[in-house]
């Protein structure tokens, strides 16, 4: 072999070792999208100021690109703390969770608007399941809970508190349902921090909203639930438009509930980059994430609890 060959045969072998994927995720700044053009109120023209919603980019870490970890604003996070199951659940767990952001919002701000929109009923969706737990192979994502021992289940939090009642061996009875067909499972509870649980990482989800006023979303590859603040200030400003003004950029981030609580996001300080690179002069935040960037001097950064805070921080 060659000196030449043989350095050809140690550059590939180092490529080779550099690609191999590693137990993190580099998470980035992401961009900044203008919601003027991927939320559509029937029969509205948009707002005049610009609203955007933030999210950060994932990377599936290796040793080549760690260097990325020399930029501003990336940071190094465990897979499991961001994919339990790995990243196929976390594709279906991100659809769903944008999904119910999107109906979450319309709701909220066509309620604020003043028209009547009733709180649509909710199902209890499997987001993941944990390595640890009985469900593995049994549950998965995109069921629906529908029962735990013939009791109706609607919420996670009916779940949590149905389950939290046995101890640790107990076998459940679990009705659920997969792709609208009902099926039956008796799973055993387990301890997840010395608590009695299954093991399934769930949500709430809502069956379609009766919206006064239809709304369209167009939102591409982006999911996850922290876009739900900045739609549902979108779509109120459509119905409730500003006085006239000179056009204004404003981005932020926030899940939304279906009473108007505005909740805590991941990667806040990521997401306020790509505001900063979108130019935007007002960037509303959870209260909850407002200490990771409450020192921000470039951009008015204002803290929020619920739709109405989000509101009355809106300039004019």
């Amino acid at each position: 072999m060659s000196v030449l060959t043989r350095w050809f045969v140690v550059a590939a072998i180092v490529v080779a070792l550099g690609a191999i994927p590693l137990p993190y995720y580099l998470v980035a700044p992401g961009t900044a999208v203008d919601l003027t053009h991927t939320v559509s109120v029937a029969h509205h023209r948009p707002p005049t100021d610009r609203f955007y919603l933030t999210d950060v980019t994932l990377q599936r870490a290796s040793p080549i690109r760690l260097a990325l970890l020399l930029l501003p604003g990336v940071k190094l996070q465990p897979a499991l703390a961001i994919a339990p199951s790995g990243t196929r659940d976390l594709d279906t767990v991100s659809t769903i969770e944008m999904e119910t952001s999107q109906e979450a919002a319309a709701v909220v701000a066509e309620r604020a608007a003043g028209y009547h929109v009733p709180i649509p009923a909710q199902r209890t969706t499997v987001l993941s399941v944990d390595p640890a737990s009985k469900a593995v192979g049994v549950l998965r994502s995109g069921d629906v809970i529908t029962a735990i021992d013939g009791a109706q289940i609607r919420t996670s939090v009916e779940l949590r508190t149905r389950v939290g009642a046995h101890k640790v061996g107990d076998e459940l009875r679990i009705d659920y349902e997969r792709l609208a067909q009902p099926r039956e499972a008796f799973i055993p509870v387990v301890a997840f921090d010395r608590q009695p649980r299954l093991g399934i990482r769930t949500q709430t989800v809502p069956q379609p909203a009766n919206l006064a006023v239809p709304v369209r979303y167009g939102i591409g590859e982006i999911g996850g639930p922290s876009a739900g603040l900045m739609f549902a200030l979108e779509i109120y400003r459509t119905l409730r438009p500003a006085a006239p003004s000179p056009e204004r950029k404003i981005a932020g981030t926030g899940t939304i509930g279906f009473d108007g609580t505005v909740g805590p996001i991941d990667g806040t300080r990521q997401k306020l980059i790509a505001a900063k690179r979108a130019g935007a002069s007002v960037f509303l935040v959870p209260r909850e994430n407002y200490a990771e960037i409450k020192d921000e001097r470039d951009v008015r950064v204002v803290p929020v609890d619920t739709f109405a805070d989000a509101l009355r921080a809106l300039p004019g």
